[in-house]
């Protein structure tokens, strides 16, 4: 009885720390799928997931998903292909067709329908999972090493269950494989180490083993730089990195994580070294040059030298839209504001789907006093996107320069609601409050913000003033 109860305190443990929900067992089939994946046959247990997947499927869910789930690859893509007639250039609709050549085993469909996707959507996490699975079923494990480092790199996951069930389903396939690469299923349990910490434990054996076998070993050493990485084992992490670019000395995966170690310690010199040694050795990855971008204005407070990366970028590929927004950030703190205007405009016609830039742009014009302009572009934002805070922070700052306080108040507030947990944002509504005379509003507002940040001078200011007016109505 005892040994019972030992084992259901260690499961219940195991439920809730370790384990994703999206891999709980909420019916008799996924508790069957749950039994699958204890047990290690992760194709089997993928399958039964997508089997309860369909059970407890929405009567609302598009028909498409239904079809794709229950199997029926044919209906599902004849209705996904009367959406792309209609907007041929949706990633979404791409990357849908894409799951299904995968599904149905057309894997170079599969590819050219994700790097289509990508071409839209740069680094979309679920078409490179896609792409992955589509090289590692050809037998290209190198291919689609790379494609799962360039997703998992970065700190999100993909969309889409049916792409998480269809990983879950290519690393049970190959890990029964005795031909695959250790280095590819180290690089796959690493990936599913996202949703169960346990599977440390095998990325970790199958990079060693793809080290001592001469499997990819630079990316092997990644796979266990990050797994070093996340368990804090950091001078294992540091030695892995090493290790990838005694290798490879071009591994930008290596070269970064290596720079992350030096951080760490405080050590700048060498971060920047290997930081600038990764965008030399992939001068065109718009991730590897943003990090580069960031250390230089972050950390560094070399704006002049940022400008100069933002400009080599634009002139190899004056397209880059993410090149023209960065150029207009630093223009920013250069203080040029008719430079940033027209860098953010660039970079806002070359990609109209990205309100990022369209925002930026207006709040160069503020800036530059030209409100009405900015103005225009903020109401257009919150049409087109109504959840997004940073239009109605750009329209509070325009109402508070025209002294129409409670217009400034009703978009500040709308701001904070949306999300806007910016400390000089939550400042300027304290300021708003004191403005309508609503001074005890003021008066906590502005204790909140210093409980927050205590050094906040112009909070500082403001609050003797709100306490001063309340000391004078008592």
């Amino acid at each position: 009885m005892c040994v019972l109860v030992v084992v259901a305190l260690l499961a219940g443990d195991y439920l809730l720390r370790q384990l994703d929900p999206r891999l709980y067992p909420l019916s008799m089939t996924g508790l069957r799928g749950f039994a699958k994946y204890l047990a290690g046959d992760y194709g089997a247990a993928a399958r039964l997931y997508r089997v309860d997947l369909a059970e407890r499927l929405s009567p609302q869910a598009p028909p498409w998903l239904t079809a794709f789930i229950s199997g029926d690859l044919k209906t599902a893509e004849r209705l996904v292909r009367q959406d792309v007639e209609k907007a041929p250039r949706n990633p979404e609709i791409l990357i849908t067709l894409a799951e299904i050549a995968l599904a149905a085993g057309r894997l170079p469909e599969a590819l050219e329908l994700s790097n289509r996707a990508l071409a839209l959507r740069h680094d979309d996490y679920d078409a490179l999972l896609i792409v992955a699975a589509a090289h590692a079923r050809r037998g290209d494990a190198g291919g689609a090493i790379e494609a799962l480092n360039r997703a998992l790199r970065y700190n999100r996951v993909e969309r889409r269950v049916t792409v998480f069930l269809a990983t879950l389903e290519l690393t049970g396939d190959l890990d029964d494989d005795p031909k695959t690469s250790p280095c590819l299923l180290a690089t796959l349990h690493r990936y599913l180490r996202i949703y169960d910490s346990t599977q440390a434990r095998p990325a970790e054996r199958y990079a060693r083993a793809a080290i001592a076998t001469g499997d990819h070993v630079d990316q092997a050493y990644v796979t266990l730089g990050v797994i070093f990485e996340k368990t804090g084992r950091h001078r294992y992490a540091l030695e892995s990195f090493r290790g990838g670019i005694a290798a490879n000395p071009r591994n930008v995966h290596a070269l970064r994580g290596a720079a992350r170690q030096h951080a760490k310690r405080g050590e700048i010199a060498e971060e920047y070294r290997l930081t600038r040694q990764a965008v030399e050795a992939a001068p065109r990855d718009a991730f590897v040059v943003n990090g580069y971008h960031g250390l230089l204005t972050g950390k560094l407070g070399d704006y002049p030298a940022a400008l100069a990366l933002d400009r080599a970028t634009v002139a190899a590929n004056p397209t880059d839209s993410e090149a023209w927004w960065r150029m207009g950030t630093v223009h920013t703190y250069l203080g040029d504001h008719a430079a940033a205007l027209t860098a953010h405009r660039r970079a806002a016609s070359l990609a109209p789907e990205n309100p990022e830039y369209r925002d930026a742009a207006a709040n160069t014009l503020v800036a530059l006093e030209r409100l009405d302009e900015a103005e225009a572009i903020y109401q257009e934002s919150i049409k087109l996107q109504p959840a997004r805070f940073t239009p109605h922070t750009g329209l509070g700052t325009i109402h508070s320069k025209r002294e129409r306080w409670k217009d400034a108040r009703r978009e500040y507030e709308t701001a904070f609601a949306l999300g806007e947990g910016n400390v000089e944002m939550l400042v300027n509504l304290c300021q708003v409050y004191q403005a309508l005379s609503e001074n005890q509003r003021a008066f906590n507002c502005l204790s909140a913000v210093l409980t927050r940040d205590p050094d906040n001078v112009r909070a500082g200011v403001l609050l003797e003033h709100a306490g001063a007016a309340l000391a004078m109505k008592k």
